[in-house]
């Protein structure tokens, strides 16, 4: 197995995708902007319908209680942010899993088109292990957001083990945490990379995680196949 530094493993990840997504931009950028547009409004319908939902409960069950409105409203309110880190970490999962399709199929050697990020099967699979991410980020948001990022970090392979060597949601997980753990030095690089360019992105009107979503799929694909071994097509 190959066990590229940290430094040289982020750099030559990084370095690839940003080629690709140039040689490829069309395909890429409007997988990513559809596939994020979508998200985005998923998410924002959960936040309205799941804040209206509590504010009705609170509002039938407390009454004139003043003691209980502000229980239920500080059970509603964290709830309400719980709901919605599982939903973000869920949805930002399928998102990925959009992008990975395409991502395999370049380091593959196959020009990506439109079906390439929609086609493939394994949907009720992925859906699954974004659920499973989704939930233990959610055990972890709730355990002062450390253990969140561990899972994150864990777990970034995971959906790359489902769509290239089909293995279902917890065996998909656990094979990521394996590959982490022994190569944790060139995975945590990746990670603290990609977080970065993702809030860069977030900050720039959110209109920059349409390019640096694609970026850091294509990075995370680069090295998960160099960590395995398996050649990367130029």
């Amino acid at each position: 197995m190959s066990e590229p530094t940290p430094d040289r493993g982020v750099e030559d990840a990084y370095g690839y995708a940003a080629r690709t997504v140039r040689d490829h931009a069309g395909p890429f950028l409007l997988a990513a902007l559809v596939a994020t547009a979508v998200a985005a409004v998923l998410q924002l319908l959960v936040t309205l319908a799941v804040g209206r939902g509590v504010a009705r409960f609170v509002d039938a069950v407390a009454g004139e209680d003043a003691s209980a409105l502000r229980v239920l409203g500080v059970t509603g309110f964290a709830g309400l942010v719980l709901l919605l880190a599982v939903t973000g970490v869920l949805l930002a999962g399928l998102v990925q899993a959009v992008l990975t399709r395409g991502a395999l199929a370049v380091t593959d050697g196959r020009a990506p088109t439109g079906r390439t990020f929609t086609g493939g099967g394994r949907t009720g699979t992925v859906v699954l292990a974004a659920l499973l991410v989704a939930a233990l980020a959610g055990v972890g948001t709730l355990l002062c957001y450390l253990p969140a990022l561990a899972v994150a970090l864990y777990a970034q392979f995971t959906l790359l083990f489902v769509l290239d060597k089909g293995l279902g949601p917890v065996a998909a997980l656990r094979s990521s945490a394996m590959l982490v753990q022994r190569n944790l030095g060139a995975c945590a690089g990746l990670a603290v990379v990609a977080l970065l360019a993702c809030l860069v992105g977030v900050l720039v009107c959110g209109v920059g995680i349409v390019l640096a979503a694609p970026v850091v799929v294509l990075a995370q694909t680069h090295l998960y196949r160099t960590l395995l071994g398996e050649p990367v097509a130029a």
